[in-house]
């Protein structure tokens, strides 16, 4: 039995046999005076492969440890995500109660909500303002649609309220009606109140100005019933104010501007007929005294119905008789109209 030791520097092999077949096919070659360096060589060789290979068993393994531990991580760094993510969105939610997001969100609004308080509590005048002028605006457009949509002549229609006339730069006119003579009317669009029978904001002052700095024949200020009803000079839908110059009241809600066309068509063959028959453009024209017969049938019979329309509102045991009566007024008043539109 062989017997080996190994110490820190040497290593002793006694009575060491070896059996292997090919072993001792390979010693028998080897020159007998050369066999002891050819064993020495042989093991030294063979240990260091015999160490390499069991080195590279152990970083196989240790790859294999690694790949799996690896593809643990990957599972549960998926598991992770989704727990982040569903815990950021929830943490982020501002909809819900308690979470920090949402108190941040609930105390931005109330302090902008204080803020739009002061605001609105300092700008109010100015605000209404801004909003009476968009809602000008507004019902310039509709002006402008209906009276283009309804018209019998060539007239052209323009909104020229956003442009300023004059060394003060007032706005003046806002909707500028252009006949085919070249001839014009301004309208004074008040969509809301903010108008008056004296004064620097009365229609005849504002009319008057219209008519100068755009030089034009006549002027139309077109109110609404409801702003109407707050005038208590405004006592009718249509008033002459002279000097080529009418109010009207419009049921606007109602989408209803039937009183507008009337007065532009009477303006219209008023201004005509004051004209020099030489400067007439070769058309057909009309008695403007007929025009305006049938202009005060309508406005009575027109103010009668708007009266009914405000009865109904209020008295619900009369609404079928009223219906009636509306029903009556307004078959007369497009009687009237057919009876005028037949004379043009």
């Amino acid at each position: 039995m062989s017997s080996i030791s190994v110490t820190p520097h040497l290593v002793r092999i006694i009575n060491l046999e070896i059996d292997d077949e090919e072993t001792v096919k390979i010693m028998n070659e080897v020159e007998e005076k050369d066999l002891e360096q050819y064993v020495i060589k042989s093991i030294n060789i063979g240990l260091s492969v015999l160490r390499n290979q069991m080195t590279t068993e152990k970083i196989d393994y240790v790859e294999k440890e690694f790949k799996r531990l690896l593809g643990e991580i990957e599972d549960r760094a998926d598991d992770w995500d989704d727990l982040i993510t569903d815990s950021m969105t929830d943490s982020l939610n501002p909809e819900k109660e308690g979470k920090p997001i949402n108190m941040l969100r609930t105390s931005i609004l109330t302090e902008l909500t204080k803020l739009r308080d002061i605001i609105m509590k300092k700008e109010g005048a100015m605000e209404e303002s801004v909003k009476g002028t968009m809602k000008g605006f507004d019902f310039e457009d509709e002006i402008i649609e209906d009276m283009m949509m309804w018209q019998k002549y060539s007239d052209s229609f323009e909104k020229i309220g956003d442009v300023a006339e004059g060394k003060t730069r007032r706005k003046v006119g806002d909707v500028l009606a252009t006949m085919e003579n070249g001839m014009t009317i301004a309208m004074e669009a008040k969509a809301g109140s903010n108008y008056s029978d004296t004064g620097d904001k009365s229609l005849d002052t504002q009319m008057d100005q219209s008519m100068a700095y755009r030089d034009s024949s006549g002027a139309i200020a077109v109110t609404t019933v409801d702003a109407m009803e707050d005038k208590r000079w405004q006592n009718s839908i249509f008033l002459d104010r002279g000097k080529n110059r009418f109010i009207v009241a419009v049921d606007r809600e109602n989408e209803d501007f039937t009183i507008l066309r009337l007065a532009y068509m009477l303006l219209r063959e008023r201004i005509l007929a004051s004209t020099k028959t030489d400067e007439l453009p070769s058309q057909r024209t009309i008695d403007p005294k007929q025009i305006r017969e049938i202009t005060d049938d309508i406005v009575r019979d027109m103010s009668s119905a708007t009266k009914m329309r405000q009865i109904l509102t209020d008295v619900e045991g009369r609404i079928n008789a009223m219906r009636d009566e509306i029903s009556t007024y307004q078959s007369k008043i497009q009687g009237r109209i057919d009876e005028l539109n037949a004379l043009l």
